[in-house]
This record gives structure tokens, sequence and C-alpha cells, in this order.
């Protein structure tokens, strides 16, 4: 079975990463406690502060680092790609290490302050370290050094495809050798600059006769398993393949190649929030939520006792609703709407102004007095913390639907059901009381799945604040 080893490459660029993280670090603490340090008793406190936080960092920067896949990839990468994993996890580690700190209430004498000078002094660190391989690669590979011959199998358009971009990039370091095809008529034939050199038939004899680093296979379908005695070909000699099969004409899932039960599997999604990115998004959601269920408590109390005194019933209002992939759950609110609403839902069917199976009415009848102005001010929303501390919601991701309405859905909306739902969203900040067409609504919700990043999480809930804070809740 074919395995790509882990390159020595990768093994020394983290040493080296390492190694400059430590370095960043002693220099914010220099900076930001002077040269000669501080008094003996804040020595002391600044010493354990340090070495507990030096050893989170190195742990945390191990795990980030190397969770990326592309990391110490400098082969066939664009610069942007080859600095995004460090930047990245440098972005993804000081907000964990912050948020660690001010849990453990160690922000103090300075603590956050060298939290961000180390992050900004690491980041020139560990992108210069890169820019400085990648100049020398270039150099390399510009005097024809450092060079991997490719050889491709197969003429079709994905093949001249990849051959196209690998010309346009000679910093990738990669050279066409040549292709192989199925068709004989096509032997000598030139093809985006590179001749067609063997057969499939041949293809044992092809790979003797020239130098092959890599053999990358592009494919049709109908054709995989013409290509298995080529690939052992590469097998016994040592030699990297790559397939790009394709498999699907999928418009919007994309394909990632990885284990699944200790089985090598082709995966295809729409939606993918995983890995360290999941843990992020995760990890913010537990801790603003617990943050803000204390913080918010006293409110609690107020509009508990606010609801009880102007309207007969209970303070709560809870109600089944869909989340990820079709899981029910009880969704909580503070109740805004008279105890029989629901029941009443008939009554008020002609006030609707949202189109498709959503209900919202601007002036709903069924909403108290006390309920106009929690809804205002999106009060209502706060005890769906406790929605998101369960793991049934997010802070950020499509409303969550009635199962009466996912059931009147057209297929390609149910896809807003591959994510968790969140307390705000793409639909609240572009203004949900102007919008009333319900495909507009759904396509705000897939174009944030689609393009989701969790500084488009951040961005949506600095943009939701202000909304809260003027009054733009529900009418």
């Amino acid at each position: 079975m074919l395995r790509e080893r882990t390159p020595l490459f990768r093994k020394t660029l983290l040493i080296l990463d390492l190694l400059l993280t430590v370095l960043s670090f002693l220099v914010a603490v220099i900076v930001v406690n002077g040269p000669l340090g501080e008094s003996q008793a804040q020595s002391e406190i600044s010493t354990g502060f340090s070495a507990t936080l030096l050893v989170g960092i190195t742990l945390v920067w191990t795990w980030l680092l190397l969770k990326h896949p592309q990391y110490g990839q400098f082969r066939g990468m664009q610069l942007m790609q080859i600095l995004y994993p460090v930047v990245r996890a440098i972005a993804v580690g000081t907000l964990i290490l912050g948020f660690w700190m001010v849990f453990v209430e160690m922000d103090r004498m300075g603590r956050s302050t060298i939290l961000l000078t180390f992050a900004g002094v690491n980041l020139l660190l560990l992108v210069g370290l890169r820019l400085s391989i990648w100049l020398v690669l270039v150099g390399l590979r510009s005097h024809g050094y450092n060079y991997r011959n490719v050889l491709i199998v197969g003429t079709g358009s994905r093949a001249k495809a990849f051959a196209e971009s690998v010309h346009q990039h000679p910093a990738w370091g990669l050279r066409i050798e040549g292709y192989v095809d199925w068709d004989y008529s096509l032997l000598g034939r030139q093809v985006n600059g590179s001749r067609v050199i063997g057969v499939l038939d041949t293809f044992a004899e092809v790979l003797d006769q020239h130098v092959i680093d890599e053999v990358v296979f592009f494919v049709p379908r109908r054709w995989l398993e013409t290509i298995e005695s080529a690939v052992r070909a590469c097998e016994s000699r040592g030699i990297r393949v790559r397939i790009g099969a394709d498999l699907f004409q999928l418009s919007l899932a994309k394909a990632e190649l990885g284990n699944f039960v200790g089985m090598p599997m082709v995966t295809y999604q729409t939606a993918y929030i995983g890995g360290s990115a999941w843990l992020l998004k995760r990890f913010v959601d537990i801790a603003i939520a617990s943050l803000g269920l204390v913080a918010c408590l006293p409110v609690f109390v107020m509009l508990g006792i606010m609801i009880k005194l102007t309207s007969p019933g209970p303070i709560f209002f809870s109600q089944q609703r869909v989340g990820l992939n079709g899981r029910l759950f009880w969704l909580y609110k503070f109740r805004s709407m008279e105890v029989n609403a629901e029941a009443r839902q008939q009554e008020v069917a002609g006030l609707n102004q949202m189109s498709g199976p959503m209900f919202k009415a601007a002036k709903d009848p069924r909403i108290t007095p006390i309920g106009r102005v929690i809804r205002k001010w999106s009060l209502d929303e706060l005890p769906q913390f406790y929605n998101v501390l369960r793991g049934d919601m997010s802070l950020v991701g499509p409303r969550p639907s009635l199962p009466k309405e996912i059931s009147q859905f057209e297929p390609w909306q149910k896809r807003r059901l591959s994510v968790r739902p969140g307390i705000t969203g793409l639909w609240q900040v572009k203004g949900r009381n102007n919008i009333h067409n319900f495909e507009e609504w759904m396509k705000l919700d897939l174009q944030y799945i689609d393009n989701w990043s969790f500084g488009r999480d951040l961005k949506i809930v600095g943009q939701t604040l202000p909304a809260v804070l003027i009054g733009k809740g529900a009418s």
C-alpha cells in the first residue's frame, strides 16, 4: 500500500517554528517587563505565569500547526497557501490562550499585553521564516534545481488544466515529463507543450525509461479499473501517486481524501466545519454562552418578574425545533406571547408578511405588551445561551425552523440543516424585518454555509451587537 512518509523537511520546519515561538515569547516578556525585570515579589509571580503560559503556547502551537494538512508543504503551493496555516494557527492560538487567561483570572500585571506582543512577534518571525525559505526555493528552481518530474496519465481537460497551472507557476518546482494515454494514436503528439511519451499498456516501461518522481492520474470514472496495474507499478518503484478522478459531477460538494475508521475514503460534503476550526467555534460558543448566562442572571430575574406580573402563564416558552441534520430539540425563549398563541395561529394567518412556509407578522396581536419590549431588544433570545451550552445551537448560524416548516422546504433549502442553527446569523444582520421573501432568506443562510469562516462568525456577532443595542430586534 502506498504511503507518504512524513518528510524530514516538515519535522525540521516544526522544530524551527517552535524555537522561534519560544524566542517570540522571551522577546515579549522582555518588552513588557523590561530587560531588568520587576521587583522580586512580582518576578516570582511573573516567572510562574510565564512558565505556565510558555508550556501552553508550545502545546497549542504544535497541535494547531500539525493539524493543518498543508503545513510544511511548499511544492505546488502559492505563497498565500504557504503562509495561511501559520497565520491561522497564531490567530486561533492567541484566542484560545486569551479565553483561558480570562477564565483563570490571570489577566493581571500586563499579561494580556505579553500575549498580544508575543502574537505579533511570532507572526513576524514565522512568516519571515517561510518567506526566506520560499525565496531560496524560487532561486534554486530558477536555476534548474529542486525540481520534481511529473508524469501525467490522461490527456483530457483536467489533465490539460493541471499542466497549464504547473507551467504558469515555476516556483512550485514541478516539471512535466510527459503524458501517458490509452490511445495509441496520440503517441508522440504535443499536449500543452509536453509530449505523449507512452500508453497505459506499456506504463512500466515508461517509468523505467524516464526519471519520474510523481505520477498524476486524471481518469474518467469508467476507466478506474484499468489503472490498477499502473498504480502497482508505481508502488513497486516507490513513486508517489496522485489520482484526480472524476467520480461524480457535483456542483457544491467538495471532495476530501482521508481515513475513516482506518480505511482510505473520498468524502464529499457541502458544509465542513471540522478539525481545529470546529473546536474553536465550539469553544467560543461554550465560553460566551457560559459568560452570558452568568452575566445575564440579574436580567433573567428582572424579566421573569415583569413577565409574571403583566401576563398570566409561564416565564419561559419552549418549542420543538429542527437542528443539525434534522435533530429535534427544545428551544427556550422568554415568553413574549399569550399562552394560547399557537392555538390562535389560524386567526392571524392573514397578517403573515413572509412568503413560503415561515410565519412573520409585524403587528401580531398575540404579542404581550412586555413581549414587544423584550422582542425589540432581542431579550427574549437570551435563554438560548442554554441551547448553545447544550450543543443544540451555536452563537452564529441559520435560525432554527419548526418541523412543519421543514416539511415544506424544497430539497435545496434543506441544506441549511447541515450546520447547527444559531442565535444570530446573516439573515439577522442583513435586516430580518425588511426581508419578506422566503427564498432570499434561504439563500442568505446557504451563503453563510458555503462561505463559512471563524472570522465571518466574528463579523456577524460584531454586526449583531449594534442592531441589538439600538433596538432592531424582531417586530
